[in-house]
């Protein structure tokens, strides 16, 4: 029985081939246009992920001033920093660079800035490292908080 399975063993080992020279180019060539496309798409996602990291620590940090101006009861014209905001425990920590772990926004020159417009309290923030101003209108001064959106963001 051995004898006769043998023959149609080999028969079918034979009539196998691999892949053909065209087959595998035309693969790589596929691959290679679907990683063109996917990994710029991977970086504008991450991108846009820090910018919406930064608008929303400008978000709790304009709420955390606005905590500490109703505390305080006034809604004069006024400047907040970081280092305020977390020494009167509005803020638990100076908070991080999205993206830069090692790296947080400047406790004194990162601030929220309180004026008024007639009976209308207008809240800016203005997020920099003492470098890069992160959150920031292009003449680098604060953004008011019904402005912000991914263009003020670098």
């Amino acid at each position: 029985m051995n004898e006769t399975s043998t023959p149609c063993v080999q028969r079918l080992v034979k009539s196998e081939r691999g892949f053909t020279l065209v087959e595998l180019l035309a693969t790589i060539v596929i691959l290679g246009i679907i990683a063109a496309i996917a990994v710029p798409a991977i970086g504008n996602i991450m991108e846009n992920s820090k910018k919406e990291a930064h608008l929303a620590n400008a978000e709790q940090i304009i709420e955390a001033a606005r905590l500490k101006v109703t505390s305080d009861g006034g809604t004069s014209d006024a400047d907040i920093t970081l280092n305020e905001l977390v020494t009167a425990g509005f803020l638990s920590s100076i908070p991080k660079v999205p993206g830069d772990d090692s790296n947080s926004y400047h406790k004194d020159e990162s601030k929220v800035v309180i004026s008024k417009d007639g009976n209308q309290v207008i809240y800016s923030v203005l997020l920099t490292d003492g470098t890069t101003a992160y959150v920031a209108n292009d003449n680098g001064s604060p953004v008011a908080q019904g402005d912000l959106d991914t263009s003020k963001v670098n």
